[in-house]
């Protein structure tokens, strides 16, 4: 009898561990968003919240280089749009950092659609517009919990 449960445990376990290396585990970020994603993650993510005396700053990534261009930047997070940003102190075209005034902030909700798009010219897309997640800087739904993440290197 020990032999037989013996024998299931193990295959129990083999079985796990062969579909974690096969890849069947889900986005690490899904579950903890403070675990940093993989290298080749070709996902947009939002990577931290930081708490300044000024306000806090959102930094988003994507896989699809943000450009430099006449048009700035606008971060829309459910019904409010934030256009003070920049990009990280190397320069990288993969990453903005959005400051979200602390008022503004606190009237923001866990899991309103998160994106990013050009504005400057002309009207703003709708309130009740939301983009696909085919369109490059869709970012899901807003993760208050970033808050608490640790500084990560991206």
């Amino acid at each position: 009898m020990r032999l037989v449960i013996g024998g299931v445990l193990a295959a129990a376990i083999l079985a796990s561990v062969l579909w974690l290396v096969g890849g069947g585990a889900t986005d690490p970020t899904a579950a903890d968003p403070c675990a940093p994603a993989a290298a080749d993650d070709t996902l947009n993510r939002q990577v931290r919240l930081t708490i300044t005396d000024q306000a806090i700053e959102f930094e988003v990534w994507s896989s699809t280089p943000f450009p430099t261009r006449a048009l700035y930047p606008v971060l829309r997070i459910g019904e409010r749009e934030f256009s003070s940003s920049r990009y990280p102190p190397d320069g990288r075209l993969d990453t903005l950092i959005f400051s979200i005034p602390h008022g503004e902030f606190d009237l923001l909700r866990q899991g309103d659609a998160v994106w990013v798009y050009y504005g400057g010219a002309g009207s703003p897309p709708p309130a009740e517009f939301v983009p696909a997640s085919s369109d490059p800087w869709s970012f899901g739904g807003f993760e208050k919990r970033l808050i608490d993440c640790p500084a990560q290197g991206a």
